[in-house]
């Protein structure tokens, strides 16, 4: 599907990194939210991931889109919150499908071998051919929150739904719609609540993922859920040191360890600045780094997207606030939590989003705002 192509919002001063922060996503026409990469990446993952090595997560808020360096896609949202599907190679940037008013198309995308592009807007989820024909998959009957969603190798498709306070869902191939496990189902939402992210799918074939709100502290939780809906909750944030409000998906090493990040927490009380953590397959959850760290907050405040690994165990991500000018920064973790600043984003605001690495190394994500 031919579009006009719209261009891409640049900073002059900081053109080169912008064009390596810059893949295939949704956004919402202005701003980019997650990403995905035709390259094979070298980090760890969930079996699902590694499977997707020619494609990966990806996600910007509002249209589907082709973007910048190596053939890249996903979707954005404009401030009316109609968003589009774009697509950019070698500089071009082309929108593949507009969303109608207020789909608010958000999360990240995901591609199966065809070329099908996957993805969840308010109320649908839907799936993009290569020819830019848009195929409603389902209607959620109690609304649907925009979000992720993860595939399996049958095709099956599974994310979370706005059933009560969140419910994980499977979509097969042939549109059977059934729900696997609804979260607040035990007294003081001690299961958790508020799903966030998207479920990943470990080798032993049940889902792993996180809640917002609820556990033993209403802080979020660390779940598991089997393909028979039986639910455990395997690590409930106490909201002090050990990171409280998780925000985004999960994240698979070849051990089995997940990794993830907080909103809040970190510090002595609720009201800290975020964490990285590391849940181990026993239950054992570490704190890999502990953010505000430093003076002024230089090494970031309050990570909102997924972590990645590389094959090294070194951990990436970004926050979206701090570092030298409050606008976030893009960071790297050793296996031992010791923190280096990729890129502070002076005067390139709210960096928290999700990043992807191609086999050289280099990193691409969104930005929320130019300015």
């Amino acid at each position: 599907m031919d579009a006009p192509t719209p261009s891409l919002p640049r900073c002059p001063c900081e053109q080169r990194h912008l064009a390596r922060f810059f893949l295939r996503g949704l956004s919402s026409g202005k701003q980019p939210i997650a990403l995905q990469h035709d390259e094979p990446q070298d980090y760890a993952g969930d079996e699902e991931q590694q499977k997707q090595r020619k494609s990966g997560p990806l996600g910007f808020h509002g249209e589907l889109f082709r973007t910048e360096i190596r053939l890249e896609v996903g979707v954005a949202e404009d401030v009316s919150h109609h968003g589009h599907v774009q697509d950019h190679d070698a500089g071009k940037l082309s929108v593949l499908y507009s969303f109608p008013y207020r789909s608010f198309p958000r999360g990240t995308l995901i591609r199966d071998s065809a070329g099908n592009l996957y993805g969840q807007s308010i109320g649908v989820v839907f799936k993009l051919t290569p020819a830019g024909r848009f195929i409603v998959l389902h209607t959620f009957t109690a609304g649907g929150p925009p979000g992720s969603l993860a595939r399996d190798s049958a095709g099956n498709l599974y994310g979370y739904d706005g059933v009560g306070t969140g419910s994980l869902f499977k979509l097969t191939p042939s549109g059977a719609y059934s729900l696997l496990y609804t979260f607040c189902s035990q007294s003081n939402c001690a299961d958790g609540s508020n799903p966030v992210g998207a479920p990943i799918i470990k080798s032993d074939g049940n889902f792993y993922g996180n809640t917002s709100d609820g556990g033993s502290l209403n802080n979020g939780t660390i779940f598991e859920v089997t393909p028979q809906g039986q639910e455990t909750v395997l690590y409930s944030f106490m909201g002090g040191s050990d990171g409280a409000n998780p925000t985004s998906k999960l994240t698979q090493d070849a051990a089995g360890n997940l990794y993830g990040t907080t909103y809040n927490g970190g510090g002595n009380n609720y009201y800290s600045d975020g964490v990285v953590f590391k849940l181990t397959p026993t239950g054992v959850e570490s704190v890999l780094y502990a953010f505000c760290s430093l003076s002024g907050c230089a090494d970031g405040v309050e990570p909102e997207g997924p972590v990645i690994l590389d094959v090294g165990g070194n951990v990436y991500g970004t926050t979206s606030e701090g570092g030298s000018t409050n606008d976030g920064v893009v960071f790297k973790l050793s296996p031992s939590g010791e923190e280096t600043i990729i890129y502070d984003a002076p005067g390139l605001p709210g960096v928290g989003t999700a990043v992807v690495m191609d086999k050289s190394g280099n990193l691409y994500g969104g930005k929320r705002y130019v300015r």
